[in-house]
C-alpha cells in the first residue's frame, strides 16, 4: 500500500514545512534496484543505469547496506552488461560545462530530463528540468544543499518536501519524503567509493518516481565529493 494519500496536492496549495519532520515513520518497500555504473572515473558525465529489479531487488532498504548485497549487484551487472533490455537510463552530456542528460533508454533513447550541475553553483542550487508533457514530473525541481556543512539536500516535488540525507555514515545516502507529518524513507542509495565508479539505488516508485530519485541522486553525489 502507498504511504502517500490519495489526493494530490499542487504547489499552489500546499506549502512545505522548511525542515523535514524529526519524527521517523514506516519505511517505504523498494520496488526497483538501479546500478549505476560509471565510464568517467566520477558521477558528473557518462554513466549508465542498468535496471535490475528482476533479479537482485531487495525486501528492505537495509539490505543493500551489505558488502555480500553489493556483490551480488556487481555479479547481476556484469552479466547483463551486454542486454539492452537491461539498460533503463544513459547519462551524457557534450561538454564539461553543459547540462547532465538523462536518457530513457527503453524509449528511443529520449531526453526524461536534463540536470544542471553548474559547477558555480556548487554550493548553491542545482536544478532538474523536465520536458512538456513530462510523466515524471510536471515541473522542474530545484535541488538544495542544506548548508556547506550539512550533507544534505532537499527538493519540493508537488508541494511535497524531499530530503536526500548522506549524515548516516559511510559512502551512502538516504531519502526520505513528508508524509503525514512524519519523514518516510523511499529510497536509499550505497556507493562503492565516493571516487570509484558505481553505486546501487533502491527505489519505492509508488513513492517517488524512479527519475526523480536518480537524477536528484546523482546531484547529491556530485554534491558530497
Amino acid at each position: 500500500m502507498s504511504l502517500s494519500a490519495n489526493t494530490s496536492p499542487t504547489l499552489d496549495n500546499v506549502t512545505p514545512k522548511p525542515e523535514m519532520p524529526v519524527e521517523t515513520g514506516a519505511p517505504g518497500t523498494p520496488d526497483r534496484l538501479l546500478f549505476i555504473q560509471s565510464f568517467s572515473g566520477d558521477f558528473s558525465d557518462e554513466l549508465r543505469v542498468f535496471d535490475l529489479s528482476p533479479c537482485v531487488c531487495p525486501s528492505t532498504f537495509t539490505e543493500i547496506r551489505s558488502n555480500k548485497f553489493y556483490g551480488a549487484v556487481e555479479t547481476a551487472a556484469k552479466d547483463r552488461q551486454n542486454d539492452r533490455s537491461a539498460w533503463a537510463y544513459e547519462l551524457k552530456r557534450e561538454t564539461f560545462s553543459s547540462n547532465l542528460q538523462i536518457h530513457d533508454a527503453s524509449d528511443g533513447g529520449d531526453v526524461a530530463a536534463d540536470l544542471d550541475l553548474t559547477i558555480l553553483k556548487r554550493y548553491g542550487t542545482w536544478k532538474l528540468k523536465f520536458p512538456p508533457g513530462s510523466r515524471h514530473s510536471i515541473h522542474d525541481l530545484d535541488i538544495r544543499a542544506v548548508s556547506i556543512l550539512r550533507k544534505q539536500e532537499t527538493f519540493v516535488k508537488d508541494g511535497i518536501l524531499y530530503m536526500w540525507d548522506m549524515t548516516g555514515g559511510g559512502k551512502r545516502g538516504a531519502l526520505h519524503k513528508t508524509v503525514g507529518g512524519k519523514k518516510a524513507l523511499i529510497a536509499e542509495f550505497v556507493a562503492k567509493s565516493w571516487f570509484k565508479n558505481s553505486c546501487v539505488l533502491a527505489v519505492d516508485t509508488k513513492e517517488v518516481d524512479d527519475v526523480v530519485a536518480l537524477g536528484t541522486c546523482v546531484a547529491a553525489l556530485n554534491r558530497d565529493v
